[in-house]
């Protein structure tokens, strides 16, 4: 399990620790949201963490072990939320929960396993 958790860490530093070329529009809104949240850290660091979001999202155990080291190097809970969840929103919104339209129904449920076809009625009793 040790071994695997390496792993995992340096799966996700490597990751967010790529240096990004040239900043897009997108980096520069994604970074000044996360400043204006009080949030700081190396500019190319906070982009490799939206962007490892998105590609360990789908992935809990490379999920979870980006939030274990950001939570390792000192982020708080809450900010590492802040950082995932801003990041994922900039970076890839498609992966997000649609939330519900209001006035709008919600789509139908699927049936149930449980129901089945009716049990046609037994056969009566031959008389004697």
């Amino acid at each position: 399990m040790f071994t695997m958790r390496a792993f995992i860490f340096a799966v996700v530093a490597l990751v967010a620790f790529a240096p990004v070329a040239n900043a897009t529009p997108q980096d520069d809104q994604y970074l000044a949201i996360l400043k204006e949240r009080n949030i700081g850290g190396d500019p190319d660091r906070l982009i490799g963490y939206g962007l490892a979001a998105c590609d360990n999202y789908g992935t809990p155990d490379l999920f979870a072990g980006q939030v274990e080291h950001m939570q390792a190097i000192g982020y708080t809970e809450s900010q590492t939320k802040v950082i995932i969840g801003l990041g994922m929103q900039a970076y890839c919104p498609d992966k997000l929960p649609k939330p519900p339209v209001p006035g709008e129904a919600p789509p139908p449920a699927p049936p149930s396993a449980s129901v089945s076809a009716p049990v046609p009625a037994p056969d009566p009793a031959p008389e004697a």
